[in-house]
């Protein structure tokens, strides 16, 4: 037999949305030195409607002409 099978049960979904930045970021001096940075913070409030699976360190220094240099991705 040739054809299309019979039509699957609808599903909703809902798309999350961006989410707050984190909160309370701070330096951890006795981790930061000349080559590694140690940072701390908390996680936003609101998650976009899904937990956050990777945050991102991004450098921008664009009195040096360098602007948004991705340190590190897939922070938890």
């Amino acid at each position: 037999m040739i054809g299309y099978s019979p039509v699957s049960t609808t599903q909703s979904i809902l798309a999350a949305q961006v989410p707050d930045a984190p909160i309370s970021l701070s330096d951890v001096k006795a981790v930061t030195k000349s080559t590694q940075i140690g940072l701390t913070w908390t996680a936003a409030t609101f998650n976009g409607g899904s937990p956050v699976i990777d945050y991102r360190v991004i450098y921008d220094n664009a009195s040096a002409g360098v602007t948004f240099t991705q340190l590190v991705s897939g922070l938890t």
